[in-house]
């Protein structure tokens, strides 16, 4: 079975999305091109099978974009995923190089 296709980047991704409500703010302050956002936020939903943005057209006073209640738990659990690594890592680290 072939692995879903989302890591850090997407994570990173899901979060400024949440933090500027705006797809299209949270690619421009990652400095990356809106076809490789959505390239990968459409690869990570297929792979993942669910929706993780929200997305409404905005017109004159410009668009919005929500993380969906999937993405919200995603980004959770990835981030706890990620400390229990980090922790892990730490803890190898000293047990490695403790004599220096």
């Amino acid at each position: 079975m072939e692995e879903p296709s989302f890591g850090f980047g997407v994570i990173h991704l899901l979060k400024k999305v949440d933090e500027y409500q705006s797809l299209s703010k949270a690619y421009k302050s990652m400095h990356m091109s809106s076809s490789k956002a959505w390239k990968i936020i459409n690869k990570a939903e297929h792979d993942l099978g669910f929706q993780l943005i929200d997305s409404q057209s905005g017109g004159n006073k410009g668009g919005s974009s929500s993380l969906t209640q999937n993405a919200k738990k995603l980004v959770e659990q990835y981030e706890m995923f990620y400390n229990d690594i980090d922790k892990f890592a730490s803890e190898r680290f000293k047990h490695y190089f403790k004599e220096l």
